[in-house]
């Protein structure tokens, strides 16, 4: 799996590694997609974390690339009472789905290497 790591993400994402764990933007086969989707059926941002705990698990390979792409923060879109309890409620359905060993586990330990060549793409899904 690939995940498009947000290269201009704020410091306090960087550190949670949030601009990795929760980018949402993953390349991965169709197969183990589906294999998450059936087993674990996960909800909005849990899904994230359910690929994820999933690679882990499975031990397969996975590596990150940068991206540009954007986002709005909840503070932005909500203003800041309503961005802090979107963000809020967010952290709590984070871990009460994979628990918080597991989202430690994956700050710690998921996605730390960047795929340094196209030819590892073509190596890796062969």
């Amino acid at each position: 799996m690939i995940i498009l790591r947000r290269i201009d993400a704020p410091i306090i994402i960087k550190l949670n590694r949030g601009d990795t764990l929760l980018s949402g933007e993953r390349i991965l086969k169709k197969v183990d997609l589906k294999i998450i989707l059936d087993n674990q059926q996960p909800k909005g941002y849990q899904l994230e974390l359910a690929i994820n705990q999933y690679m882990m698990t499975q031990n397969k390979n996975v590596y990150w690339l940068p991206s540009s792409a954007l986002n709005t923060y909840p503070i932005h879109k909500r203003g800041l009472i309503k961005g802090i309890y979107k963000i809020i409620s967010m952290q709590i359905d984070i871990l009460t789905y994979i628990g918080f060993n597991n989202f430690i586990k994956q700050e710690l330990f998921f996605c730390r290497r960047r795929l340094a060549s196209q030819r590892q793409i073509v190596n890796r899904s062969s």
